[in-house]
């Protein structure tokens, strides 16, 4: 089975936060999902998020890195901008965890790339709606002509 890794990191200088792909396409493919998510030219694997807000700490955790929040509303927010985050509480505290190990599988399904021979999910927001039985559907016959001889054109 595949894997990938995530880095996610804090920076105390700019004060965002830094997720860091091992693919470019990963990165373009993760910041087409977070419109707050943004690539520097110089650092094209790297996905920078501006700090959230209610923020109270960053943490570690047994599956990578957390940022915990004030309320669990403001974590349940974060966690829907940002994605790849899984809610995670640490007694009182409720957080948003970054996991450093992925299957490689659930990570492209998670920020939208499919390879053919992965399995594409289904939009929960789309509806199948079955169309009419075949025998009332409308068939068009298509006609050809066969030529013997030689192309007249």
């Amino acid at each position: 089975m595949s894997e990938a890794n995530i880095s996610f990191l804090y920076d105390f200088e700019s004060k965002e936060f830094c997720l860091q792909f091992q693919r470019r396409t990963y990165a373009k493919a993760y910041q087409a999902l977070n419109t707050e998510a943004r690539i520097l030219a110089e650092t094209p694997y790297d996905v920078w998020l501006p700090c959230a807000q209610g923020l109270v700490c960053v943490r570690s955790c047994s599956r990578g890195m957390a940022v915990v929040f004030e309320s669990q509303s403001a974590a349940e927010e974060w966690q829907k901008q940002t994605i790849l985050g899984s809610l995670v509480k640490f007694g009182k505290e409720i957080g948003v965890c970054f996991e450093r190990d992925w299957n490689l599988v659930d990570l492209k399904n998670k920020i939208g790339i499919w390879d053919d021979s992965l399995p594409k999910p289904k939009p929960a927001h789309i509806k199948v709606v079955k169309g009419p039985p075949a025998v009332h559907r409308r068939r068009i016959r298509v006609e050809t002509q066969n030529y013997s001889g030689p192309h007249p054109g």
